[in-house]
Parts: C-alpha cells; structure tokens; sequence
C-alpha cells in the first residue's frame, strides 16, 4: 500500500473515531459537512471499539495529571452521555491535522471542537489529540490517543 493509501486509511479511521460522538439526535458530520449515513442497528460505538488494537490506551490529561483509560472504559461512559438523552445537539469533529507516517507506524496530530446542550446547556470547547497507529497485517488501527482540552 502506498504512502497515498496509507494516509487514506488514517484519514477513514479518524472520520470513524470523530463520527463516534455525537448525541444520538445528530446525524451530521460537521467535518465533512455532509449527512452521515447511519445503518439502521449499527452501534458506532462496537464500530469505535474495532478501531483500536487489543492493548491500545486513551489518556486524557486533565489538570496536569494523566487518567489513563482502557478501549472499554473510555466508551462506556460516553455511550451513556451520547444516548441517555442528557447530551442534545452534540457533536465532535476534527479541525486540522497533520499526519506523519513511517512505515507501519504513524502519528496525528489534531485540533479539535465540540459544541452541543448538556442538561439544556450551552456545552463547547476545544483541544488537541495526538494518535498513534500501526498497521499489522497489512490493517491499521489505533494503537493509542492522548487528549487534552484548551482552558
């Protein structure tokens, strides 16, 4: 696969991971600025977990101090929040990047915002999320995601 493909499949593979959160009465991915296309009984987050190899980390650092997160226990609390109806009109999506790759190992670097309603609120920010990939076996994944959000 070349540089070119290589880069494709990141690009997919971060597109699902921000496609992810979003509440459940969003439908759009304001990235791309155009209608997701929503399989009636998929579940993004299985679909989310699948990006990831076995033993991959998400860290976010909150307030100087790392809280280090397994797959599951980083989507088991966000399923919550993106379908218990408590988060309206929420999204997630990408607004820079810059990928570097070597390789089977690859690195992202990218901006990020989110804007929605928690509890009836205005809730929005921004932040920075470096990912780490390898490709094995010819498929690449996520090997890890370190986040932090701007003051």
């Amino acid at each position: 696969m070349s540089d070119e493909h290589d880069r494709a499949a990141i690009d997919d593979i971060t597109r699902e991971f921000f496609a992810a959160f979003r509440s459940a009465d969003v439908r759009v991915d304001r990235a791309a600025d155009h209608a997701e296309a929503v399989e009636p009984g998929a579940d993004r987050f299985e679909r989310l977990a699948r990006l990831f190899t076995p033993e991959a980390r998400i860290v976010k650092m909150d307030a100087g101090t790392p809280l280090v997160y397994t797959v599951d226990e980083f989507i088991a609390p966000r399923r919550e929040l993106l379908t218990n109806g408590r988060l309206r009109g929420f999204s997630e999506w990408e607004t820079s990047a810059t990928t570097t790759i070597a390789g089977t190992i690859a690195q992202r670097w990218s901006s990020y915002s989110k804007e929605g309603l928690l509890d009836g609120e205005p809730n929005s920010g921004s932040g920075v999320k470096a990912s780490s990939f390898i490709k094995h076996a010819g498929v690449w994944k996520i090997l890890s995601v370190a986040w932090t959000d701007e003051p």
